[in-house]
């Protein structure tokens, strides 16, 4: 396993970021999707010019509700990683217990030990109650 091929902060905000507009764009497109299942063929057959000049304009505005704020990109970026805390623990875990009943030929403990060792390097920076200090931080 090789720890330095891992995501690092710069290629995972990136990708984070793209993935919060992505959720913005389908929630406004879903709740639009959800008001016409929900209005009966005759009023939507009222609806006036006025109306559909307000539905562009919303259509216009879902590029501005897919902006996403420093704040909630941190708290994403935070809990992605303290989940990843959450993985290593468990294949550490896991390993040990390969290492005692598995007929296969592999170094289950190595293997454990080395999850575990990245569980505690990351740890106290992942747990931070700090989101923008440990953002902030390289």
């Amino acid at each position: 396993m090789d720890w330095e091929r891992f995501p690092t902060k710069e290629v995972q905000l990136p990708f984070l970021r793209k993935y919060l507009e992505a959720f913005h764009r389908f929630r406004t497109h879903r709740e639009k999707i959800v008001f016409v299942l929900q209005t009966s063929e005759e009023e939507l057959e009222g609806r006036t010019t006025q109306d559909s000049n307000i539905l562009q304009q919303e259509n216009g505005a879902t590029q501005e509700s897919s902006v996403v704020s420093e704040e909630e990109l941190a708290r994403l970026y935070v809990e992605v990683n303290q989940y990843t805390l959450a993985s290593h623990l468990f294949w550490a875990i896991w390993g040990l217990t390969q290492a005692k009943n598995s007929l296969i030929d592999f170094d289950y403990f190595e293997y454990s030990l080395k999850r575990l060792q990245i569980y505690s390097n990351t740890k106290a920076a992942m747990l931070s109650p700090s989101l923008s200090g440990y953002l902030s931080h390289d």
